[in-house]
């Protein structure tokens, strides 16, 4: 059997660049032949090898939404300068079939390509953000097919034609070589080793030889690995072969990626004109009076770069507050109506740090001051403890909670010791539960330590919860 894969492939690469269809026949497609046959040869001999009777055979596993890939990608060019990047790979929806939608958003959590993919992973689609331009994969770029098992050898076509005007033709041979231990950044992973050569032709790259007539082809081979476990490819090598002609010095000529980190990963929601929850507020002052405050939170402006306004108001109507929020739900501003006072978080009150996910802990600061001349400044740290079922008043959801410490210090605070000297300090203590269904806050518990004195009508601590989502 292997041998006809072997064949085939051969078979069907002298179909691509010759006579089956009319194509270049010049020394450029005749390197490509030989390289990749030689190649594919090879990775066919090792899969023939490393083959036992009755191999385990591994299955696929649907996507969920949320899933996160995270890589680190280190890559070298024809020019041979080297970089290394972040990027990381989240699934945005999954359909009946299994099929799936994901984003690649960079370190600096921009999204900068969307992708569509079968059940198996094969993707169907890919579009970049920067300029629009779609590329569809026909029937997909394969992968793995399952079931996997040391030994199997498959070969895969497709075509790549983008709405720019770029198109390829690609004939792909994938043989499973063996299963071996592997540590990367995420962890260590028993995996199947699969080993890939790729050819592409019919490329119109006008920076490669012959692609001005659409004849241009050159080489991919690669290493990945696939976590039996987590059932997802956890690392990849690649390498370019160009034939002919030397490309541009930017173009890649290796680059290897591996994820350090796989799970799922949460980000803040969009927020609209209207939006509109309801909450109680449940105080305990220092001297022990319990107090409760019910309030709406309705979102009144939205900005282009998505941060947007809130007013807090009571169940008449009046108004409380109003707040400023980046688009990652951290106060930039906030305004009390009673005293007519305004204040501001700078850079912000860092609450949220996106993405979230459980595991993750992150220290930050900020100086808060009002027009009131009140001031203080805060050193927070913050940790995702766990994912959690957690209800409140407007019902049950799956929420991470947060745990954290503020330490507040030169606040001017006249109540407080040292006060009057601008030298006071106190600190907070809290768990917040933040809602991945809702993308949102849905509950906290915070208590104040105001050391040794503290007016009796300041509040030692309060919990705070949605009791309703009035307008979603």
């Amino acid at each position: 059997m292997n041998r006809v894969h072997l064949a085939a492939s051969g078979l069907m690469l002298s179909c691509l660049l010759a006579a089956c269809g009319g194509g270049n026949t010049d020394s450029t497609s005749s390197d490509a032949t030989t390289h990749t046959e030689t190649a594919q040869a090879a990775v066919t001999r090792q899969a023939q090898a490393a083959r036992r009777p009755a191999p385990e055979q591994f299955t696929g596993r649907l996507r969920e939404v949320d899933e996160t890939l995270v890589w680190q990608q280190t890559e070298t060019t024809v020019g041979d300068t080297t970089a290394q990047r972040t990027y990381s790979d989240h699934v945005t929806a999954v359909n009946a079939d299994g099929s799936f939608a994901f984003e690649r958003f960079n370190g600096a959590g921009n999204v900068f390509e969307r992708y569509t993919s079968d059940a198996n992973g094969s993707r169907l689609s890919r579009d970049v953000v920067s300029n629009g331009n779609r590329c569809s994969f026909n029937p997909g770029r394969n992968y793995v097919t399952f079931p996997l098992y040391v030994g199997k050898v498959w070969l895969s076509n497709w075509t790549q034609s983008c709405a720019l005007g770029y198109q390829e033709t690609v004939n792909q041979l994938t043989a499973v070589t063996g299963r071996e231990t592997i540590t990367i950044a995420a962890g260590t992973h028993d995996a199947l080793r699969l080993n890939y050569v790729t050819l592409i032709t019919k490329s119109n790259d006008v920076n490669l030889q012959n692609g001005s007539t659409g004849e241009a082809s050159y080489l991919q081979e690669a290493t990945c690995w696939w976590a039996t476990d987590v059932k997802r490819i956890i690392k990849c090598s690649y390498k370019n072969t160009f034939f002919g002609s030397t490309p541009p010095a930017s173009y890649l000529k290796s680059y290897t990626f591996e994820a350090s980190f796989i799970g799922k990963q949460y980000f803040a929601g969009t927020k609209r004109v209207g939006q509109n929850n309801a909450w109680t507020e449940n105080y305990t002052l220092v001297d022990g009076t319990a107090q409760t405050r019910n309030y709406n939170q309705i979102v009144r402006t939205l900005n282009a770069d998505g941060g947007y306004g809130t007013d807090y108001v009571d169940l008449s109507g009046a108004l409380l507050e109003s707040y400023t929020f980046d688009r990652d739900d951290n106060r930039l501003r906030r305004y009390t109506a009673f005293n007519a006072n305004s204040c501001t978080y700078s850079p912000r009150r860092n609450f949220f740090d996106f993405p979230l996910y459980v595991g993750k802990s992150w220290s930050t600061d900020w100086l808060y001051n009002c027009s009131s001349g009140y001031h203080e400044n805060a050193a927070h740290t913050a940790q995702v403890q766990a994912l959690e079922s957690v209800t409140v008043g407007a019902g049950t959801f799956d929420a991470l909670r947060i745990h954290f410490q503020t330490q507040f210090t030169n606040s001017n605070d006249a109540g407080l010791p040292n006060g009057l000297s601008g030298s006071a300090a106190y600190s907070q203590e809290g768990t917040c539960w933040w809602a991945p269904a809702l993308q949102r806050m849905i509950k906290c518990d915070i208590e104040s330590d105001f050391g040794a004195t503290a007016p009796a009508s300041y509040r030692k601590r309060y919990a705070m919860n949605m009791t309703a989502i009035v307008v979603p």
